[in-house]
């Protein structure tokens, strides 16, 4: 059984101070978003370059994309543009490994589900 990917290395690299992936204003620090959330149960934490993305930090910042994302003015598919021309693949493809993953199983997934 597969492992659903924990990266704290890759994490705080996406964290330092840049462009904010979307909007492209400077933001230090910036904060990472996983195109699909981890949600309550981290077991659908997956910390690949494909399922994240540097935005503007919620509150204080001149870059609001993180804020806007959560109050659903920035969809999940702008955000899966986005990562798909950075990692040079099709959103398709976001879609399927995602799905591959957890089908999979990993940490708690689908498969290691004693009650599925």
């Amino acid at each position: 059984m597969s492992l659903v990917p924990h990266n704290e290395k890759l994490l705080k690299a996406m964290r330092v101070a840049g462009p904010c992936e979307v909007c492209g204003v400077w933001c230090d620090p910036r904060q990472v978003h996983h195109a699909f959330e981890k949600g309550v149960s981290s077991w659908k934490r997956i910390d690949l370059p494909w399922n994240l993305i540097s935005l503007g930090p919620m509150g204080g910042s001149a870059c609001r994309c993180h804020e806007r994302y959560h109050a659903g003015q920035l969809k999940r598919g702008q955000i899966l543009e986005v990562i798909a021309r950075r990692e040079k693949v099709t959103v398709r493809w976001i879609v399927e490994e995602h799905s591959r993953i957890l089908l999979e199983g990993g940490k708690g997934g689908r498969h290691a589900d004693p009650d599925v």
